[in-house]
């Protein structure tokens, strides 16, 4: 998983295996925000929400039935201990992006600035490649413990796709109506994706010192 520039999936952990995607109906899993939310409740299940640190008592304690949720981040949480089952998917991810305010960026000289973009480019790659590998010894660490880590079937992730699938098209319809061309943006994020998902850390980060993508900034 650490050799190539992947996402940084959320997985489900949970009591018990998920085979298909009526598995899931009925389930009482925590919800991280309000797509996580409909996302949930388009696959028929009761979203909670509540924060990291609760997660583990109420596991414990049968008030969620599972979690979606990073491989690393669950590790360190020891999940394993409360959960049975790591079910690996990619219909969902979570992001990590670096932000500064533009009045407070454009205040700088010149030169801080120039720094900050420099680093800014590099710091999404680095975290990318620590996920990874944070992702990679999960994995290890939760089929060690004793927990059961298999891979979402293609079939599972097309039903899951499906029944979500609604929530992108309204996010398409509501930002169109605002004059924003994201259905032209999507393409070209997908494109990107494919075009560079397959390379290694390393020539992903030589890319962008050497010759960084325009018009992101």
């Amino acid at each position: 998983m650490a050799k190539g520039l992947k996402l940084r999936y959320l997985f489900i952990f949970t009591k018990k295996q998920i085979n298909t995607e009526q598995d899931l109906k009925g389930l009482k899993i925590r919800a991280g925000g309000r797509l996580q939310v409909e996302m949930m409740k388009k696959l028929g299940v009761a979203p909670v929400s509540m924060g990291s640190p609760e997660i583990y008592t109420a596991l414990q304690r049968g008030v969620l039935d599972g979690v979606f949720y990073t491989l690393g981040a669950a590790f360190s949480y020891k999940f394993y201990e409360v959960t049975d089952h790591v079910t690996l998917t990619n219909f969902s991810q979570i992001a990590v992006p670096t932000s500064i305010n533009p009045k407070t960026l454009t205040a700088l000289p010149k030169d801080l600035q120039d720094i900050i973009y420099k680093e800014a480019r590099v710091s999404g790659i680095r975290g990318s490649m620590l996920y990874n590998m944070e992702d990679a010894r999960g994995v290890e660490e939760f089929g060690r413990k004793g927990a059961k880590v298999s891979t979402a079937s293609k079939e599972l992730e097309a039903e899951i796709r499906k029944l979500v699938e609604p929530i992108r098209k309204q996010y398409i319809e509501d930002c169109e109506k605002r004059g924003l061309p994201v259905r032209e943006m999507l393409k070209e994020m997908e494109q990107l994706r494919d075009k560079y998902s397959n390379l290694a850390f390393g020539n992903i980060m030589e890319m962008q010192i050497k010759d960084p993508v325009q018009g992101i900034w």
